[in-house]
């Protein structure tokens, strides 16, 4: 591929081109960046090749070197289990022995979720609060 200052010193040039040579021009520079695209592709290849022909010991040594990934614990907040138990019908994870707490995720989630009333009346009624 042409530099950038090659470019810049030939826009000159191109716009003073008619617009079939512009074409041309076009589909020439066009061809020069596929023929480096293959190109760099082939030296990928090569130096992927060298490194598998190296064998995996050095995979694995290098490997070895990385830190261990640490695991993530998410934690939700008592609202959040309580509509998503309601939402799958779960009844063990939507049991909570603190009325005031769902009393309070009720009033919380009403003017937010409208569509989340058939799933908290659903999981009130399984839980024997109404019925």
């Amino acid at each position: 591929m042409a530099e950038h200052s090659d470019l810049v010193s030939e826009l000159n040039s191109v716009e003073r081109m008619s617009t079939l040579d512009r074409l041309k021009h076009a589909k020439k520079r066009r061809t020069q960046q596929l023929k480096k695209f293959v190109q760099y592709e082939k030296q990928l290849e090569k130096e992927q090749h060298k490194k598998r022909k190296a064998g995996t010991a050095s995979a694995n040594a290098a490997a070895s070197k990385r830190p261990a990934k640490k695991a993530r614990n998410v934690c939700f907040i008592s609202d959040i289990m309580l509509l998503e138990a309601a939402a799958r019908n779960d009844l063990d994870e939507g049991k909570f022995s603190d009325l005031d707490l769902m009393v309070s995720f009720i009033i919380y989630v009403s003017p937010i979720i409208h569509c989340g009333y058939i799933q908290i009346s659903n999981c009130l009624f399984y839980l024997g609060f109404y019925g």
